[in-house]
């Protein structure tokens, strides 16, 4: 019995004990540091964070709270480094750290001070054992100064782009064996470290030589940037497209840098002598707005004929309405006088509803002398969208040169003019 109540007793002040200990916020602490401090408009620089803990177990889920707003900084998830431990005045120290990247999006001096949501693990002493325990907490973190300043106006070039990093440019350009008129297509890569979201993407320019559409973007990620530019040359003179630029301010090095590529030299072929067509003279093609249908490859061929609307139609629908005239003034009846008629003026009207749609009617349609494929601009090379059979009828909706812009179906695109018929398709 002796033995009994002394064992209770050492469990009450065990628990008496464990209860008064000091566990709190003076075991665990945390530190911030920002690398570098100072930096210019979409800089990038680093957020350290670090979590000591002195013979304090702290669970795996550390939460960071009151992170500056993304109008100031958009900062990136905070990724776990490799934890610290060593031992202190006898006591086991811990150190985790975290760290994200954060671009500067406003000017200006700001101070960081997030504060941590951790929980701490206490063993909690049983009747029998004991048991371990998440006991939440609260730490701050000591605020850490950031300036931001405007990028400089000394130096800056004309074209600059709005990156900021170091970065190098690269330019592919195919093909580079080509005739007036035909695409050629500048594709151009951005890579290296910094801030590109909103940067400006290398291009050729519009001249008397070239045709420029604008360049469309391919890839915007993490330190890369890829666009695709279509340029057709206008004559033979156009021997070479001009050098590309990349502009952009590199915070180390305190200056803006000029990336070139450039200028990508053309040899040019002959084409094929064709007789003109009897067809007015329209503007010049615009490619940027099919360019889209040829996005991923050329669209499958479509080799549905044309619906003509033949002679034997035509009295067949005279002979409908004869009929229904008929049925109206001679049927017995109300009720049949009105299904008789409905059955025979729903096939009239239906094919009236249909040859209304018919864009432009048939007569301003012209034939294909051959099968051919209609390509996406006015040259041999151009990608393929859709062929077009022989005997089919096409609306000629504008000419480039020895090209002619089609429409077949809701299609268009553009074939040699000898493809087509000079004299009007019959109806």
């Amino acid at each position: 019995m002796k033995n009994l109540i002394r064992n209770l007793v050492f469990i009450a002040l065990s628990v008496v004990n464990a209860a008064s200990r000091s566990d709190g916020q003076e075991q665990v602490s945390a530190a911030l540091t920002a690398e570098p401090g100072l930096l210019p408009l979409h800089g990038r620089f680093s957020l350290t964070l670090s979590v000591t803990s002195v013979n304090t177990r702290l669970a795996k889920q550390i939460e960071v709270r009151s992170l500056p707003s993304e109008r100031h900084f958009k900062l990136e998830p905070f990724r776990e480094l490799p934890v610290r431990r060593r031992m202190v005045n006898g006591q086991i120290e811990e150190v985790r750290r975290f760290r994200a990247r954060a671009t500067a999006m406003e000017t200006g001096a700001f101070s960081i001070g997030p504060v941590l949501q951790v929980a701490v693990l206490k063993r909690k002493p049983l009747f029998i054992g004991s048991t371990w325990v998440e006991e939440p907490l609260r730490v701050p973190v000591p605020p850490v100064a950031v300036k931001v300043h405007p990028l400089p106006r000394d130096g800056r070039p004309p074209d600059f782009s709005g990156a900021v990093g170091r970065f190098r440019l690269l330019v592919d350009v195919a093909p580079t064996n080509v005739a007036a008129g035909d695409l050629v297509v500048l594709q151009s890569t951005i890579e290296g470290s910094g801030y590109l979201e909103d940067a400006t993407p290398p291009q050729a320019e519009n001249s008397r030589l070239f045709r420029a559409y604008p360049p469309e973007p391919l890839e915007i990620n993490d330190g890369k940037a890829a666009y695709r530019q279509i340029v057709v040359p206008l004559s033979t003179n156009a021997r070479a497209i001009p050098a590309l630029r990349f502009s952009f301010y590199d915070p180390k090095a305190a200056r803006y840098v000029t990336a070139t590529q450039g200028p990508f030299r053309l040899q040019f072929h002959e084409l094929p002598d064709v007789s003109p067509v009897a067809v007015p003279e329209g503007s010049p093609p615009d490619a940027a707005a099919d360019f889209s249908a040829a996005d991923g490859g050329a669209a499958a061929a479509r080799a549905a004929a044309p619906r003509p609307l033949s002679i034997a139609i035509a009295v067949t629908l005279v002979l409908a309405l004869l009929a229904a005239v008929a049925v109206v003034v001679f049927a017995r009846g109300r009720r049949l006088r009105f299904m008789l008629a409905v059955v025979v003026i729903l096939p009239l009207l239906t094919v009236t509803v249909w040859r209304l749609r018919s864009p432009d009617g048939e007569s301003s349609r012209y034939s294909m002398t051959s099968q051919q494929p209609a390509r996406i601009a006015p040259a041999p090379t151009a990608l393929p969208l859709f062929t077009i059979p022989r005997g089919a009828r096409v609306r000629i909706v504008g000419k480039w040169r020895h090209w002619l812009k089609v429409e077949y179906g809701e299609d268009r695109g553009w074939i040699p003019q000898t493809a087509v018929s000079t004299d009007r398709a019959p109806r």
